[in-house]
């Protein structure tokens, strides 16, 4: 059976203003309605994190691969962490 993975953005500043602006950007290059747009980058702390990958595999995701968006990229851990508790 072929594996399936995901890709995406994962946004995790708590900056709100420059998340906006992120989703703005993603609306106005791909032609989508920002309520659309503002469903795809996985957001926020390591609990939220886990809840959208824990989705993904739900879904039948075998890979997550997103990439690291915003001024805090740095704040990888978030992902890592998300992770360990799958």
């Amino acid at each position: 059976m072929p594996s399936v993975s995901v890709g995406g953005h994962a946004f995790l500043s708590g900056d709100r203003a420059a998340l906006e602006s992120f989703v703005s950007m993603l609306s106005g290059a791909h032609g989508m309605p920002e309520e659309t747009a503002r469903d795809i980058p996985v957001t926020s702390g390591v609990e939220e994190v886990a809840e959208r990958l824990a989705a993904y595999a739900e879904a039948g995701a075998d890979a997550v691969g997103p990439a690291l968006d915003g001024a805090e990229w740095m704040r990888q851990e978030v992902l890592a962490q998300a992770r360990d508790r799958l």
